[in-house]
């Protein structure tokens, strides 16, 4: 029988909180016309890859089309959450359930961050969804194949790295659902992802997975992304050269970003702020590189 004291219990008790507030979200969500798609570890439990209390997820990874965006922030927080300082679209409400652990809710418009590409295509996620019941009412989540795709383009994109959660993640939604690796390439290819996903591919313990023929441009930048997709810790170095590497436009954004960005973390965003973020990155990048470079001499 596990204890407080053991893993399995805490990620029990994270499911049953974060699993009954997205029921209470999901009623208000129908009241209001608002349709919700499930990302990452709920919509991994939701698609029935993961039991409850199989797999830990820290918030509910919510995806709202972005017209409901602020319909959808406005009844979170009738429902008592609060926008988390230092986040853009982090929401957390107080300690409540089992263990007393609190409710968090990341709510998004876009599936990735660093795909520009999806500007063209907004839609493109939701026409391959699927209906599930969830309680006594109905959530959205993704096809195999974006699970696939987003479960690795979060870890390297966000983290720099091939994470040990991304690669069972994967590895799960291959035995478990019915997952066609073509689709995942034409969706790879159209999100113009085709160079992290051949590193990914390269990394994952998996057998009779396709290969990806990459463009002059890809080849040039691949063996940064093979670097990211060889580690399983977060590297900042990479987090920080991977979006630009994807797609130029990325670069902008990472250097200064706009005034949500700021207003999340309690800022102003003056000149001064907006001129300490790209030294303060800067700063970042140079000592991860020296570290690093250490590490591979020492």
């Amino acid at each position: 029988m596990e204890t407080r004291n053991d893993p399995g219990y805490f990620t029990a008790a994270k499911n049953v909180v974060m699993l009954a507030a997205l029921d209470e979200i999901l009623i208000e969500a129908r009241k209001k016309g608002v349709e919700i798609m499930l990302l990452k570890g709920a919509a991994l439990i939701a698609s029935g890859v993961f039991k409850p209390g199989e797999r830990d997820f820290c918030d509910l990874d919510l995806l709202v089309r972005e017209p409901d965006y602020d319909r959808c922030e406005e009844m979170l927080s009738s429902l008592g959450y609060q926008r988390s300082l230092g986040a853009q679209d982090e929401f957390a409400r107080g300690p409540s359930g089992p263990a007393g652990l609190a409710a968090a809710v990341d709510l998004h418009h876009q599936v990735f961050q660093f795909a520009p590409v999806l500007v063209e295509y907004p839609g493109l996620i939701w026409e391959s969804s699927a209906s599930l019941s969830f309680g006594s009412e109905k959530v959205r989540v993704p096809s195999p194949e974006w699970l696939v795709l987003t479960a690795i383009a979060n870890s390297m994109l966000h983290d720099g790295c091939l994470s040990s959660r991304a690669i069972h993640d994967v590895s799960k939604i291959a035995a478990v659902l019915p997952l066609d690796w073509g689709r995942v390439l034409d969706l790879s290819a159209r999100l113009r992802l085709n160079v992290l996903l051949q590193a990914a591919l390269a990394n994952l313990p998996l057998s009779g997975l396709p290969e990806i023929k990459l463009s002059a441009r890809e080849s040039i930048v691949e063996g940064l992304f093979l670097a990211a997709a060889a580690q399983r810790a977060p590297n900042k170095r990479l987090q920080f050269l991977l979006p630009p590497a994807l797609d130029l436009s990325n670069l902008k954004g990472r250097i200064f970003p706009d005034q949500d960005f700021f207003k999340a973390r309690g800022l102003k965003g003056t000149w001064a702020e907006r001129i300490r973020r790209p030294l303060h990155l800067a700063q970042s990048f140079l000592n991860s590189y020296t570290l690093n470079r250490g590490k591979r001499h020492g």
